[in-house]
């Protein structure tokens, strides 16, 4: 029977991320399994970024990036930085399931937080980590549907463990 030690469970923090992450806790009680969770900061696209920097010129662009963060995390959050209130929303999934340190037959949990290609950084931690199943949460679709986006494709497309993706909680 296959087992899986340590799960990867990637969050955007949407609502279905929680209804994911549910199903995670599931999993994890089951096996005894380590829950990674992973929130990615996405990038700006290389091409964009050139192209911006070349209209403001690099150094001008740095200054305008820097502050218009510092303008919106102080508009959001006051003085806590953008990672705590990931951190501390991913902390609450495993809260609310009862997953926070080793309870309920959970081997524990760790909570990364990384900048970059979405995809690309799954698949780096899934292998960093030694992950055994990768969980992933798809989003409802604009015609009631299920919307599988291109990092969940890019993510089974290069994974080399399994890999679930959870459709969005049923509407009540």
């Amino acid at each position: 029977m296959e087992t899986y030690n340590t799960i990867l469970f990637t969050s955007n923090l949407s609502e279905n991320s929680r209804y994911a992450f549910a199903h995670v806790a599931i999993l994890a009680r089951r096996f005894g399994s380590k829950i990674v969770l992973l929130h990615v900061i996405d990038e700006i696209p290389g091409q964009l970024h050139y192209r911006i920097s070349k209209l403001y010129g690099e150094g001008r662009w740095k200054q305008m990036l820097n502050s218009h963060m510092k303008e919106a995390k102080r508009a959001l959050t006051g003085k806590v930085s953008s990672k705590e209130m990931i951190q501390a929303a991913l902390k609450g999934f495993c809260d609310e399931e009862g997953v926070s340190g080793a309870k309920g037959g959970v081997a524990g949990h760790e909570v990364i937080i990384k900048e970059g290609e979405v995809a690309k950084t799954i698949l780096e931690q899934s292998e960093l980590n030694h992950c055994d199943l990768i969980v992933m949460g798809a989003s409802k679709g604009l015609l009631n549907g299920t919307a599988v986006g291109n990092n969940i494709k890019s993510v089974l497309k290069g994974a080399k463990v399994p890999v679930v993706v959870v459709p969005p909680a049923p509407d009540r």
